[in-house]
């Protein structure tokens, strides 16, 4: 049994990559869009007065005499819409890519360099949203300098993204626990992103070596396939010359 080739290999190690960022952008998506909708509240009421507890919410927001609800609030939108921004831009373009993927294709400079750019935009989207999440962590504390926000962006299993009160409820925890969760997935998903623009940089690569090889092989072969269509051509002549000679004996006797 014959192995495949390097560059087909890659390839389908690029599908599963691939595939993984369009499953884990379609999660993020739904699992944020979930919370969101089941525990937000109109501005109207927020500007009412200031939200502590309310019954019929299921999880009540954090805060404390520097931080209102409003201003939680205004986080959280903001958390979502950059969150769907770099989902959304994660799920249609590996989706293009799946659905126009050819194993057997070797890609030219311009497809490389478009297929390069697509997980580094990717991957930089999603740095952006967490730096973003960091952010509103400084807005809330106000004690995040420069440097610690750099190191918490290296540690995210010292980040707690989540902006609900544990204590108000049994499903808040919960919640939070989701909230982080959907939080380290965004990590997961910059390593696939890093993952596929090496596996793509490496298959064009070994596409092009294999097509250099190939055509180092192919060449001796048509040398061979010449030099034994020449003797054959060579031949005819001297059948010619044998026909001449015995033509001009013929005469002479």
């Amino acid at each position: 049994m014959t192995s495949l080739p390097l560059s087909q290999r890659i390839n389908g190690y690029l599908y599963c990559t691939r595939s993984l960022v369009l499953a884990l952008a379609i999660i993020i998506t739904s699992a944020s869009l979930c919370i969101y909708s089941t525990n937000t509240r109109s501005l109207s009421s927020l500007f009412a007065k200031k939200y502590y507890y309310d019954p019929s919410q299921q999880a009540s927001f954090r805060i404390d005499e520097s931080t209102s609800a409003i201003m939680i609030q205004m986080i959280q939108d903001r958390r979502l819409i950059s969150t769907l921004v770099a989902a959304q831009a994660s799920i249609f373009c590996p989706l293009f890519l799946l659905v126009n993927s050819k194993s057997h294709h070797i890609p030219s400079i311009e497809q490389l360099l478009c297929q390069l750019l697509m997980p580094a935009g990717l991957a930089i989207s999603w740095v952006f949203c967490i730096c973003f999440d960091l952010k509103t962590l400084s807005v809330i504390s106000h004690d995040i300098p420069l440097v610690p926000r750099l190191y918490r962006f290296l540690t995210p299993q010292l980040q707690d993204m989540c902006l609900f009160d544990r204590s108000s409820s049994p499903y808040a925890r919960h919640l939070c626990a989701v909230v982080n969760g959907i939080h380290y997935l965004k990590y997961v998903m910059i390593l696939i992103l890093v993952l596929d623009f090496g596996l793509v940089l490496l298959g064009g690569l070994a596409a092009y070596y294999e097509k250099v090889i190939q055509d180092q092989q192919v060449g001796p072969i048509r040398l061979i396939d010449e030099e034994q269509a020449y003797p054959s051509e060579k031949e005819q002549p001297d059948d010619e010359q044998q026909h001449m000679a015995l033509f001009q004996a013929q005469a002479l006797a």
